[in-house]
């Protein structure tokens, strides 16, 4: 009686172990996507705030400076052309004019309106505005 106990015990603590081994790395890659997702879309968020930012100077016209803190973006590649602001496969949009221009994303991005021509100039800088 005792040993059939004992062999009952093994079995339901294998089991136990076997459904841990499985359902742990399924968490784990769930939990990744869910951290992936988060960061695409505070990186969206931030392309708005700064495609928003770079309308507004536009529209208030030469001299107008606005700064946007944009940590998602540090470290990546952003393209500005009229009327859009791209980083790798996300993008967003307003209604300004920009020349065609790549930069590196900072901790914070400057859009000014200050040129001649009237065209949003969008530069990146490291540290705090």
């Amino acid at each position: 009686m005792r040993g059939q106990a004992s062999i009952e015990a093994l079995l339901v603590l294998a089991a136990f172990l076997a459904f841990l081994a499985i359902w742990v790395p399924v968490s784990e890659g769930a939990r990744g996507r869910m951290i992936s997702h988060a960061k695409e879309v505070e990186a969206e968020a931030a392309l708005s705030r700064i495609a928003y930012a770079a309308e507004e100077a536009y529209l208030l016209g030469n001299g107008n400076v606005r700064e946007v803190r944009v940590e998602a973006l540090e470290g990546m590649m952003l393209r500005v052309e009229d009327g859009s602001v791209r980083a790798g496969n996300l993008s967003a949009l307003g209604k300004f004019r920009a020349e065609g221009t790549g930069l590196v994303a900072g901790s914070h991005v400057t859009v000014a309106c200050c040129s001649q021509d009237g065209k949003a100039e969008i530069t990146a800088s490291r540290g705090s505005p």
